[in-house]
């Protein structure tokens, strides 16, 4: 999946170790439990690593974008209005989760468990669509 011998090597040595941090609860079909969270580390590199690809391709292609129109700087102003009145977190997440961030980024950044991202995503974007129509 990785066509890296040293990324798997790494990634199958994080299997073990959440192995040995988290054991499933049924150790009868432990080989599934491994096999399941080895495939799910390396879609999640697979999608960092494109996801911070896109975000570099962004910025370094920042000059080559034509100006934002009268409506879009009035949406962008909106917009920024309602990410300052959210609360830090809630901002944060939104705007990591927008900018490609993985949940597991997330997650240490905002100091939570990575399980309980997608959870505060969905409020944050829950709170964040109320302020903007309030804007």
């Amino acid at each position: 999946m990785l066509h890296d011998q040293y990324l798997a090597e790494d990634l199958a040595q994080e299997v073990f170790l959440r192995l040995y941090e988290c054991p499933p609860k049924n150790e009868e079909h432990i080989g599934a439990w491994l096999y399941k969270v080895a495939k799910n580390l390396a879609l999640n590199h697979i999608r960092s690593e494109r996801n911070r690809m896109l975000r570099e391709t962004r910025v370094g292609a920042t000059d080559a974008l034509p100006a934002f129109t009268p409506f879009q700087q009035d949406d962008a102003i909106a917009v920024r209005e309602v990410l300052r009145r959210m609360h830090e977190r809630d901002r944060t997440v939104l705007i990591m989760k927008h900018s490609g961030y993985s949940y597991a980024e997330i997650a240490k950044v905002i100091n939570v468990k990575k399980t309980s991202v997608g959870t505060l995503v969905a409020r944050s974007q829950k709170r964040f669509k109320e302020l903007y129509r309030e804007v």
